[in-house]
């Protein structure tokens, strides 16, 4: 039996207990004090829900003061946007309109969001139409963005190990009317900025998991993968929006200006933004990952481009033309800047940094840099380059080239272009999924397009595809014009590329037309009708197919393929043949000739299958015979190839070569 002193004992601790658990923690508070407490919970987005529960409180009680219920009341409406409960939000907006009209600030704001997501929901509604593999089989999936207003995508950014693709819409107009536009200026806009979409892909299945309409716009996103966020430049609004990917709960983390690029680095867990809006001088903030404290502002001296983070080095490179700055992202000094030159990407995995000049007549040229001393390491002649994509694992880069509608591929190993692939129209932001090898292709076409591109599509050495049938007035800019004796026309003999000889005078060169293209795996083919002059004297009309270094007028190249149509007419003799040459490491290597048909026209054939290039010829384009085949060593492996067309001569005459067409399709590699 338990003894009663016992008893009372226990009791006597229970009803302390009690007493302890039934005292409250803080003893009755002012509406101001109330508002001050949720205040603190809100700036430090801590506990959002106990903060929203003391701002209704100060709602309820502030009776007599009614500015500070209108503003707690519209705070309420902000963390509940802040955690993704939009509906409850814009019912704390619509009471703030409905019973404070007299605090018109207030009101004013909450008006402001209302029209939003109005505009969200209602005026640029997007629809994303997904669709399987693409007939060609160069796209596993192409997902198409359409909405009643204009809309482009944002370069992607790509959670591996969560198996996630996140891209946004950006929707930027002009003002329809002179309302708008005066309404706009007022608040010192010059544009519509249309609310964003996040659209989130599984990678695995290329299905979409799910659509989120935001109220504003959002420029730029970046995926940190250190605190498994994704951050949003909210550039009219003056924020970072970070998004917790798990919950899809969001953040605000107030940035000065109107903040445009970003990138992440991982390791240091470090967000990078740049923001404009300081009249050309604009800045760069850094927010702190773990505690979304802001540093910064640091000077760009110059109009912020974007903004690139080397992992490998802890740099942070941010072009502002003329020149990119770059940064050291241990205590965000200026280290130095590189005149001249726009980073557009890096490889941390080799330390390399890629660029391109912000002078328009070098825009073509891609330049690889070292990462530590910023030495030129390589040049790449490839078109406007704006965007790239790294896939370390097998060490390749992918260039966007829109103007070309084209996919350049690189190999990072020796800076050698592989190839090409033709892709749909304007391709603009790339993305590449390490763990799968897959390539994210962002088009900014009308509706925009965002294609996925395997893996084994791309690692291949892809031709550029072209065909020229010399039916314009102009000869097509792909061709360069080695100026020399001789002349070219396109309206001579219309539908044709007439190439007229002439007798080199001294050591002025030959004339040379030179078309450069890529792979390995091709057939071309032209046809040519030839007119080889009825004066005496030798003349060879001539093309040439070369591997890795452009032909130079009078030159023998080191690796090639020729087609001659030779006529050594010395004395009246000798009607000439045609004849085909191989070249390799400088040798040439003579196959049989052949008689010319009674047309002296032909159409020749050459098979490129890896390091064997066979060639043919026809005279109706239908029949073809095997003139020779040879197979060269690995020196032409992967490089640029150029076809060329030439001639040579001895004497005064007045021979001339009529091509009717070019062409370069693709071939299966197997």
């Amino acid at each position: 039996m338990m003894h009663l002193s016992r008893l009372r004992t226990i009791a006597g601790i229970a009803v302390t207990l009690v007493s302890l658990v039934t005292v409250p923690v803080f003893p009755q508070q002012t509406p101001r004090e109330l508002y001050e407490r949720a205040r603190l919970l809100d700036e430090s987005n801590h506990k959002l829900t106990e903060a929203i529960k003391l701002y209704k409180q100060v709602v309820s009680q502030a009776k007599a003061q009614r500015a500070l219920a209108a503003r707690a009341q519209y705070r309420v409406g902000v963390l509940y946007e802040r955690l993704g409960r939009k509906a409850e939000a814009l019912k704390a907006f619509n009471v703030v309109v409905s019973q404070y009209p007299d605090q018109m600030d207030v009101a004013r704001r909450a008006r402001a969001k209302l029209a939003a997501a109005a505009a969200s929901s209602k005026t640029n509604h997007i629809v994303v139409k997904q669709a399987g593999p693409s007939p060609d089989g160069r796209y596993l999936a192409t997902f198409t963005f359409l909405a009643k207003q204009g809309v482009s995508l944002s370069r992607p950014a790509i959670d591996p190990a969560g198996r996630r693709l996140y891209v946004i819409t950006n929707g930027v107009t002009e003002p329809n009317s002179d309302a708008d536009r005066k309404r706009l200026q007022q608040q010192g806009r010059r544009y519509v900025y249309w609310p964003s979409t996040l659209v989130v892909i599984d990678t695995d299945t290329n299905a979409i998991v799910k659509t989120i309409r935001f109220s504003l716009y959002l420029h730029s996103i970046a995926f940190n993968p250190a605190n498994h966020k994704l951050y949003a430049t909210a550039h009219v609004n003056g924020h970072v929006k970070t998004i917790d990917v798990n919950t899809f709960s969001e953040t605000e983390v107030p940035v000065p200006g109107y903040p445009t690029h970003i990138d992440i680095n991982p390791i240091t867990n470090k967000i990078y933004v740049t923001s404009q809006g300081f009249d050309g001088h604009d800045k760069l903030f850094v927010i702190d990952g773990a505690t979304n404290t802001v540093a910064g502002p640091f000077d760009l001296d110059g109009v912020a481009n974007t903004v690139i983070v080397n992992p490998a080095t802890n740099r942070i490179y941010a072009p502002a033309e003329p020149k990119t700055r770059v940064f050291n992202g241990g205590d965000n000094s200026v280290l130095t800047d590189l005149p001249g030159i726009r980073v557009i990407g890096v490889d941390p995995n080799q330390n390399r940094v890629s660029a391109r000049a912000f002078s328009p007549g070098q825009v073509a040229r891609l330049q690889v840099l070292d990462g530590n001393i910023h030495r030129l390491i390589a040049t790449l002649e490839l078109g406007v380059v704006d965007h790239i994509a790294v896939n370390s694992v097998i060490s390749r880069l992918y260039v966007a080239l829109w103007e070309k509608k084209q996919v350049a591929v690189i190999a990072t190993t020796n800076h050698t272009e592989l190839g090409r692939l033709s892709v749909a129209d304007v391709p603009m932001y790339l993305t590449v999924d390490g763990a799968t090898g897959r390539v994210y292709v962002c088009h900014s076409s009308s509706p925009p397009l965002l294609g996925v591109l395997a893996e084994d599509v791309l690692a291949e050495e892809v031709p550029e595809e072209f065909f020229d049938p010399f039916d314009g007035a102009t000869l097509d800019t792909a061709w360069t014009v080695h100026t020399g004796q001789g002349s070219y026309s396109l309206t001579e003999n219309p539908g044709h590329l007439r190439h007229r000889v002439a007798v080199p005078s001294g050591p002025t060169p030959r004339l040379l037309l030179v078309r450069k293209f890529r792979g390995c795996f091709w057939i071309f083919e032209t046809k040519v009708s030839y007119f080889t002059g009825v004066s005496g004297g030798g003349r060879d009309l001539s093309f040439s197919i070369t591997f890795g270094a452009m032909p130079v007028p009078g030159a023998q190249p080191s690796d090639s393929v020729d087609g001659f149509r030779l006529r050594h007419d010395w004395n009246g003799c000798c009607a000439g043949e045609t004849r085909l040459s191989f070249v390799e490491n400088g040798v040439r290597a003579h196959t049989k000739a052949l008689p010319p048909n009674a047309t002296n026209a032909h159409v020749w054939r050459i098979t490129r299958h890896g390091r064997t290039v066979t060639v043919e010829r026809s005279d109706d384009g239908i029949n073809f015979t095997l003139v020779g085949a040879h197979t060269f060593g690995p020196q032409i492996d992967g490089l640029i190839q150029y076809l060329s067309i030439s001639f040579n001569t001895h004497a005064n005459n007045d021979a001339y070569a009529d091509y009717d067409f070019v062409r370069l399709s693709k071939m299966p590699a197997n």
